[in-house]
């Protein structure tokens, strides 16, 4: 998160892989030694991804999730009775994701990735979520 600090004008984060969710319906984002039996313990609340942008110095800040369920991260940013948007200033912040909070994030038919990622890679050229 360390280039998230060090970004003044414009922040993008992206992840795209496998969201889960807890037993009490919390969006966690799946690394390499996530167990799904121990989500809480094991993937990584995307709580603190917009934490860490929010406390992002960057006057735009952007969160593409290409995961099942990440309409949760819209969700929270968007409810006025949510707790996070009353912790944290999220003017400037905008969150894209490529599923509804309660629903999976499939490729079409046919396709290897979901529609977000091949948009987001034909969109452009240059950029490969490997290389960066």
């Amino acid at each position: 998160m360390l280039a998230v600090n060090a970004a003044d004008d414009t922040v993008i984060v992206y992840y795209a892989g496998h969201g889960l969710l807890t037993s009490h319906g919390v969006l966690h984002l799946a690394v390499a030694d996530t167990d799904p039996e121990h989500v809480t313990y094991t993937a990584v609340p995307v709580e603190w991804l917009r934490m860490a942008l929010a406390e992002s110095p960057a006057k735009n800040r952007i969160l593409i999730l290409d995961c099942c369920f990440s309409g949760h991260a819209t969700t929270a940013m968007s409810s006025v009775s949510s707790a996070v948007t009353a912790a944290i200033e999220i003017n400037g912040t905008y969150t894209l994701a490529s599923a509804p909070a309660y629903s999976t994030s499939v490729a079409p038919a046919g396709n290897r990735f979901t529609a977000l990622h091949s948009r987001t890679a034909q969109g452009s050229p240059r950029w490969h979520p490997r290389r960066g």
